[in-house]
């Protein structure tokens, strides 16, 4: 069901030429059990402006981002009907704030593959297709793939106070 990613990272050696570092999957990589959706973790700053020599690789999988910096993810999620299930494992239609959380970050996605439902707190939301793009500025939101297909988005999370922090919706 989920795609292999394959991430190729160059880099400027020693010598000031330009080389392919590495070439394959992201060395972390993360299955969400409760969620159904999996996660790879392309890149990483722990400070922008980036280091560009520093490594990008997370050593370990964090929903949050870094305290001043930027993360990249690649993500798919399967269809509501295989996420949300009840006690006996039959297919539930999620509550309407199910899944309702807020970030430290500007998020830009770009769906890559299939459909996104974006719902805001405020009972406003919208359908992303593929070719579409976000920008999520520190909403309360949540994701639901109504569709019958596994949906595939890549993420860019910057670091970026909150004006308004939110307490009530803390379940990502």
């Amino acid at each position: 069901m989920f795609e292999n990613v394959r991430r190729v990272v160059t880099v400027i050696d020693d010598n000031g030429v330009s080389r392919f570092e590495s070439d394959g999957a992201p060395p972390v990589s993360r299955r969400l059990q409760n969620a159904g959706a999996n996660i790879d973790e392309v890149w990483r700053f722990d400070a922008v402006p980036g280091d560009i020599t520093a490594p990008g690789d997370p050593e370990e999988f964090s929903f949050l981002s870094p305290a001043n910096g930027l993360l990249v993810r690649r993500v798919e999620v399967p269809p509501d009907a295989t996420r949300f299930r009840d006690e006996t494992g039959a297919s539930r239609i999620p509550e309407p704030h199910e899944g309702m959380h807020q970030t430290a970050t500007i998020d830009i996605l770009q769906i890559l593959e299939g459909e996104l439902w974006c719902l805001l707190d405020s009972g406003e939301e919208t359908c992303l297709r593929a070719g579409d793009v976000i920008v999520q500025r520190g909403t309360v939101h949540a994701w639901r793939n109504r569709s019958d297909q596994v949906t595939r988005y890549l993420a860019i999370m910057v670091t970026a106070p909150l004006p308004h922090p939110i307490e009530h919706h803390a379940n990502p």
